[in-house]
Formats: C-alpha cells, structure tokens, sequence
C-alpha cells in the first residue's frame, strides 16, 4: 500500500465516523452510521494507524518545501517549486504498512447504514 492510499483510506474512514443528514417528516436530523463494537474498534484502530502517517506525512512535506526554498506563492512557478513538487510526489509513492482494513460486508450494505454509494464504491476493496 502507498501513503497516498494509505492516506486516502482515512478520509474515506472519517467519513464513517461522521454523521449524515435525512429528512425524517420534513425535518432534518443527523443519523450515525451503525456498526457493531468490533467494527467501531477496528475502524478506530486502523484510523489511528493512518493518522500516524498523515503526522509523519504532514511534517516530511514541509520539510520538503523549506529545503527546496518555499514556501511559494500558489502562482510562483520556479524549479525549486517543481523539485519540491516532485519530491512530494515521491514521497506519497512510498510504500507503507497495509492498514489491514477490512470492512463486514453486512454491516455496510446494511439497510440501516445510509452509507452513500460513493463511499461504498471507494471501500470495495476492504469489504469482505
């Protein structure tokens, strides 16, 4: 697994975390997502593990971009920029520890998970 998945994972698993809206009689009200007690702990568990990398991730970049002179203007296009760039690009290309994911098949395609598809799409990969 790459960073750049590894750290793609994590936003897919907050949205898990959160809430989503309905209308219930014309009203909106916020429902959470229903998973069993092993299912929240394994999510926590691999969250904690994917924000280790995103602190790690988030420290090497900037890092990266003082060694290479910025930071820069978002218009600024130099080749200290492009190295910086490239640098990061390379950096997300790493290869990490698998998070070891995996998702029951049941509870998310429950009917009582109004997980949008969108998400459910982006899991396929986890859900056994």
């Amino acid at each position: 697994m790459t960073l750049l998945k590894a750290l793609q994972v994590g936003v897919i698993l907050d949205n898990l975390s959160g809430y989503v809206t309905h209308l219930h009689d014309g009203k909106p009200i916020q429902l959470s997502f229903k998973f069993s007690a092993d299912t929240r702990f394994h999510i926590a568990s691999v969250s904690r593990k994917i924000n280790e990398y995103r602190d790690t991730y988030e420290k090497a970049r900037v890092e990266i971009i003082k060694q290479h002179g910025g930071p820069w203007e978002k218009e600024v296009v130099s080749k200290d920029k492009e190295n910086a760039e490239r640098d990061i690009k390379d950096l997300l290309d790493k290869d990490v520890e698998d998070v070891g994911l995996i998702l029951p098949k049941k509870e998310i395609l429950s009917d009582d998970n109004p997980i949008p598809p969108a998400t459910i799409e982006s899991l396929l990969d986890y859900i056994k």
